[in-house]
């Protein structure tokens, strides 16, 4: 049978009249048989594009899943501008309907879908035997029904208009039996721009179809679609219908018997139908469905809808029905405009695209919503990362914008609350985040419900950056949650975790206490502490006052913050961590601190904290001094509101010390530089807390007649203080004994 063409668009013209560079290059080439298995048969122009008619030659199977013949003329229309794709028309008036054409897929000349990729990425690399090639793989695989390939995403049912709305997630998700399903909206606003529109709805509070409210959704699924062309996007609701009926799904039938049932009230006429079409896609007519494609099409009141399907007629603000319904009236009348439907993110979803499987619904009280914080929050919301009680007093004031994950439009307000309010926004669940505007330090009305958060936790995050917070998660806070603290140090380059073990046997005060020793050994850690260069006053109090810290390094911070706190949350054991940057880079270090087991040691009202790295150390200075005694003064801290000394490290002995088998005197050479270095490493958070000295092998740990002497020295010496003094005394098999205001304690 011979082929029948249309006529390309334009008017004949020879090659040298082509303005299209691309063109030109083309039909030259075709001319004089320089691209293989294709040949020119004219050339054409119009006001803004060329047209290239030429026959392809293509390798297809005899038995062919796609009526593509040996041979098919197209025409490619190249646009003078060069500023998109070229068109490119099958010509050949039976040419089939298949997948990967341009809608409407039932006109001639039909339009092949040439390109996955953007114009500008493929411009770059156009060649002329490029572009042939890519026409003779497109007719083969078509013939063979393999243009589509197996990891492919389905091809979408409809084309779609460029109008847009975005929808409740609960409105996604098809059920058995939902045709008719009816749900009252609020349209929050409608941005138009070029034409098209953008529609923001929710379902409407507490209203039904009788309330006032102007928009209804109703939604519908249909039966699965397979494979096909993409189909012209449907203008009325009878286009509608035949779109759906093809697939055995009745629409009229559908809005008939749902708007008889429908209430007479004006209101209820006056709303707008949304309908929402749920369209199930599989890759063959026996497969599995794939996809869950979902259409709306705004369409125009109930009223109008009803007359134009023949079940009633207006009547002044009321209306009549008609008996029999009117079966000629199938909808076309009724206007539809088409919109791409976009859903509220979903937490899962949420999970997902930030590479995790499922949403962590583990709930987490977090300490502090300052500039850390609060975009250490922000981001686990967006990862669909834990249900968070957010707990701080502070309002946001102007200065805190310069790096606060909030705006402009929180200033005033407390923190809490309205980055609780944000981050339940951002998905569809408005109950993840909850505000509790407290001080955790303090008693009051509101300690019921944070009390009662942190005693249900499975986590508790403390971005507070405040030891006495941190203090008080480890010792009296409720709950049995393990605790994870994160927080920058003064001039904001590096980023220091504590996290304890899930037991808690090692809290946080004990692991602020081994990474201050890691201040002091570590020569990475020199200038951690160092102080910042300037303060900035933002109010009239003396304590109005705030750091100057780029903004730059806490985003950097609160993103490694984000990424490692589930990580911390899911670990057994303790650990310390340090992210450092580099001064002039985002270039970051993690080092690595290896948490010890730690001891806590009852002295009257008084404990006594240290842990297996102090005693390494001290055993380690005694055997490389014996058989003669040595010792050396002990570094720590105190909290005396908890009656607590933390013993941390030691200064060894002073040159000047005389050391012998049975006796050893502490000298005084460079102490004093060194316990000053100590507290200036450490932002003043160690000091002074004692002394130690060994025994040699032969002899227990029970302190002599001058070590009780001393002991008294010390006790006398502290409580000008108010503190008790510590005594360490070493022996042989690693014993110690501690000693503090004369009460013995050993082990």
């Amino acid at each position: 049978m011979k082929n029948r063409y249309v006529e390309p668009p334009g008017s004949v013209l020879v090659i040298d009249g082509l303005r299209s560079p691309k063109a030109r290059d083309l039909a030259a080439r075709l001319a004089r048989g320089g691209l293989a298995y294709a040949s020119l048969v004219e050339c054409r122009t119009a006001d803004s594009f060329d047209v290239v008619v030429l026959e392809v030659e293509t390798e297809v199977p005899q038995i062919r899943e796609h009526d593509i013949r040996p041979i098919e003329r197209l025409a490619v229309c190249f646009d003078h501008a060069d500023a998109r794709a070229p068109d490119i028309l099958a010509l050949r008036e039976d040419f089939p309907a298949t997948a990967h054409l341009y809608p409407p897929v039932d006109v001639v000349p039909k339009q092949l879908c040439l390109f996955e990729e953007e114009y500008s990425d493929i411009r770059r690399r156009w060649t002329s035997a490029f572009f042939v090639r890519r026409l003779q793989d497109w007719l083969r695989l078509t013939a063979r029904g393999e243009l589509h390939a197996v990891d492919q995403p389905l091809e979408q049912a409809l084309t779609g208009t460029g109008h847009r709305i975005i929808l409740p997630r609960g409105l996604s998700v098809a059920s058995a039996g939902d045709a008719g399903q009816v749900v009252p909206l609020q349209v929050t606003k409608i941005d138009e721009h070029q034409g098209r529109f953008l529609i923001h709805a929710e379902v409407a509070a507490g209203a039904d179809i009788s309330s006032a409210v102007r928009y209804l959704a109703l939604s519908l699924t249909s039966s699965p679609h397979g494979p096909g062309a993409i189909s012209s996007t449907p203008g009325t609701i009878g286009e509608l219908h035949t779109f759906l009926i093809a697939g055995g799904d009745d629409l009229l039938d559908v809005l008939r018997r749902r708007l008889l049932d429908w209430p007479r009230e004006v209101s209820a006429l006056a709303a707008q139908l949304l309908l929402i079409v749920r369209i199930p896609k599989r890759r063959s007519e026996a497969g599995v469905v794939e996809r869950l494609e979902t259409w709306a099409f705004l369409g125009p009141s109930v009223r109008e809808i009803g007359v134009a399907i023949g079940i009633w007629e207006s009547i002044g603000d009321g209306i009549g029905l008609m008996v029999p319904v009117r079966e000629e009236r199938r909808g076309e009348s009724a206007p539809l405009s088409a919109l791409s439907v976009h859903f509220r993110i979903s937490r899962a979803d949420a999970a997902y695209l930030n590479g995790r499987e499922v949403a962590d619904d583990r709930q987490i009280v977090g300490i502090g919503a300052g500039a850390l914080g609060s975009q250490i929050i922000l981001n686990s919301a967006r990862a669909g990362f834990g249900r968070w009680a957010i707990v701080d007093r502070d309002r946001l004031l102007p200065h805190n914008l310069a790096r606060h994950a909030l705006g402009e439009f929180g200033t005033g307000h407390h923190k809490a609350i309205v980055l609780a309010a944000i981050a339940n926004r951002l998905t569809d669940d408005p109950d993840a985040f909850e505000p509790i505007v407290a001080d955790i330090l303090t008693s009051g009305p509101e300690r019921v419900p944070l009390d009662e958060r942190l005693q249900n936790a499975d986590l508790i995050a403390d971005f507070a950056a405040s030891i006495p917070v941190s203090r008080y998660l480890a010792h009296e806070a409720p709950g049995t949650a393990k605790r994870v603290a994160f927080f920058l140090n003064p001039v904001g380059s590096d980023l220091i975790m504590l996290a304890e073990d899930r037991q808690r046997q090692t809290r946080l005060d004990a692991l602020e206490m081994q990474y201050y020793r890691a201040i002091l050994r570590d020569e990475r850690l020199r200038d951690h502490f160092r102080r910042p260069e300037g303060r900035v006053r933002y109010g009239t109090s003396c304590r109005d006052v705030s750091l100057r810290l780029p903004q730059a390094l806490v985003a950097l911070h609160a993103a490694a913050a984000t990424r490692h706190l589930p990580i911390a949350a899911e670990q057994h054991e303790a650990a310390i961590q340090i992210w450092q940057t580099s001064e002039n880079s985002a270039n970051t270090t993690a080092i690595e601190i290896s948490p010890l087991q730690v001891t806590r040691q009852t002295a009257g009202e008084w404990t006594v904290v240290y842990d297996e790295g102090l005693i390494e150390t001290i055993k380690r200075l005694r055997v490389k001094r014996l058989p003669n005694e040595t010792g050396g003064v002990l570094i720590g801290g105190f909290d005396v509101e908890r009656k607590t000394v933390y013993v941390v490290d030691t200064i060894p002995s002073p040159l000047d010390s005389q050391e012998r088998r049975t006796l050893y005197i502490r000298g005084c050479a460079g102490l004093q530089e060194q316990i000053a270095l100590a507290r200036q490493r450490t932002f003043d958070q160690l000091e002074y807390v004692g002394e130690w000295h060994s025994h040699p092998d032969g002899y227990g740990c029970l302190p002599s007649v001058d070590d009780l002497n001393v002991l008294a020295w010390l006790s006398s010496h502290m409580d000008t203080d108010g503190v008790p003094g510590v005594m360490m005394i070493a022996c042989g098999q690693a014993a110690l004994t501690v000693l503090l205001a004369n009460v013995q304690r050993s082990e």
